[in-house]
């Protein structure tokens, strides 16, 4: 009779680590599991493209989105802009995305002394999480703006140049934003 409860209380035990065990998975694969589907992928036949050499960059983005380029620079340090917008009456109307890019030259910059160090991006992101990000092949930081301002910025550092991909005046969840998704993850910079 011993020899039988030992038996079930052995068992019992097995039962219950195997049951936590398979708990603990659960819920962890929950959390690790991702909460929406990515954006579908660019791609050449329903997209354009846009190259640079100078600036070391390589996106494409959709064909219903104009391309408008802008030298903001004047003096020393360059800076040069490329704002994206949709055509009017496309189901991405509203907001704008804006791929600002800084010379960093003679110094190295991190993508963190760049968000405290220019105005703009800073009195942004204050308030802000700031969270290191990997979109496509970049890795950068990432934030969302703060109110009263509505956006992103994806900062990716290279030796050269400095990249900031904003999403302005709209929604992660917006066409748009889901737009921005794709064209992030479609960019190349020069390493």
């Amino acid at each position: 009779m011993a020899k039988n409860a030992a038996l079930f209380r052995e068992r019992y035990i097995l039962a219950y680590v195997g049951s936590t065990i398979l708990i603990v998975a659960s819920v962890f694969s929950y959390m690790l599991y991702p909460k929406a589907a990515p954006a579908a992928a660019l791609s050449s036949a329903d997209s354009k493209s846009f190259q640079s050499g100078r600036f070391g960059i390589f996106f494409m983005y959709p064909e219903n989105y104009r391309l408008d380029e802008r030298d903001l620079g004047g003096a020393a340090p360059l800076h040069f802009a490329l704002v994206l917008k949709p055509s009017p009456g496309s189901s991405s109307s509203g907001g704008q995305i804006v791929i600002d890019m800084y010379e960093d030259e003679p110094e190295y910059m991190t993508a963190g002394d760049f968000v405290r160090a220019y105005p703009d991006l800073a009195m942004r992101a204050i308030g802000a999480d700031i969270a290191s990000s990997t979109r496509g092949y970049l890795h950068g930081l990432e934030f969302p703006w703060s109110p009263p301002y509505q956006g992103r910025t994806f900062v990716v550092a290279r030796k050269g140049f400095i990249y900031a991909f904003s999403l302005v005046g709209a929604d992660e969840t917006s066409a748009i934003g889901r737009d921005f998704d794709r064209i992030v993850a479609t960019a190349a910079v020069a390493r």
